[in-house]
């Protein structure tokens, strides 16, 4: 299990989570720009390993931020790492 929750001095905030719960896929994201737990959505990250996440997660809060594309958070990973996800296209 794990909970990666972001808040920025502009009260943008986001989360990667993996939990058991009623509401939501067990691994799933809860995007900008409230994280709101009623839009959580299937997470891109697919691994589990704490250490993978931690580095995924910091990949793309770093291409979110540097191309200004916060409403892509999720779809990033594609980006940052070259893998498929959610059949996304690639950041331009």
């Amino acid at each position: 299990m794990y909970s990666f929750h972001y808040v920025d001095s502009e009260s943008v905030s986001w989360r990667f989570d993996c939990h058991p719960n009623t509401h939501s896929p067990e691994i799933h994201f809860n995007p900008p720009p409230d994280a709101a737990m009623t839009a959580a959505e299937p997470s891109c990250i697919d691994v589990t390993e704490v250490s993978l996440v931690t580095r995924a997660v910091h990949a793309m809060w770093r291409a979110a931020y540097e191309n200004e594309a916060l409403d892509r958070l999720s779809d990033l990973l594609l980006a940052v790492t070259g893998e498929a996800s959610h059949g996304t296209a690639p950041l331009d």
